[in-house]
């Protein structure tokens, strides 16, 4: 038993129990109260109801088979068209890459054939690579021709 000595509105206790030897307090385990339901009456017209609630009849129940299958398949459309729109989606992302890609090539092959159609470049290719000389004064003849764009040859042309 413990003795308790009042000094100055201070507790203190006289016997002191140090180590493990100390006493294990039990621990009440609390009390639950279990809540009692009350049994309300219901009237007859709401116990009607609900009898009437539970009971499906076979016309219903045939309302609410087709309407299920219904709303599953316009759910099934839907996931298809979904589908088929994803699937557009990427075929046209893949053609525009394609398309990107060949119009960069598309351009890459213009400014190379349009540099061969460049004058200096004709008459560099043709006297550096292709070994070509340059005619001289007295090897080119002019001619006054009646039609303007283009002239058959029919006879070698005479030397002067």
């Amino acid at each position: 038993m413990e003795r308790k000595v009042r000094t100055n509105n201070v507790k203190k206790y006289s016997e002191y129990v140090t180590g493990s030897a100390a006493k294990k307090l039990a621990i009440a385990e609390p009390v639950r109260k279990e809540r009692i339901k009350k049994e309300k009456k219901v009237s007859r017209a709401v116990q009607r109801n609900r009898d009437n609630a539970k009971k499906v009849g076979p016309g219903y129940f045939m309302f609410l088979v087709s309407v299920t299958a219904v709303v599953a398949v316009v759910c099934f459309v839907y996931l298809n068209f979904q589908a088929d729109i994803s699937h557009t989606n990427k075929k046209i992302t893949a053609m525009t890459t394609q398309l990107d890609t060949l119009t960069a090539q598309n351009d890459s092959i213009d400014y190379s054939i349009n540099s061969y159609m460049d004058s200096a470049n004709i008459i560099r290719v043709a006297t550096e690579e292709l070994g070509m000389v340059r005619a001289s004064g007295n090897q080119v003849i002019y001619y006054d021709s009646t039609e303007s764009e283009f002239m058959k040859q029919f006879t070698d042309v005479p030397e002067q």
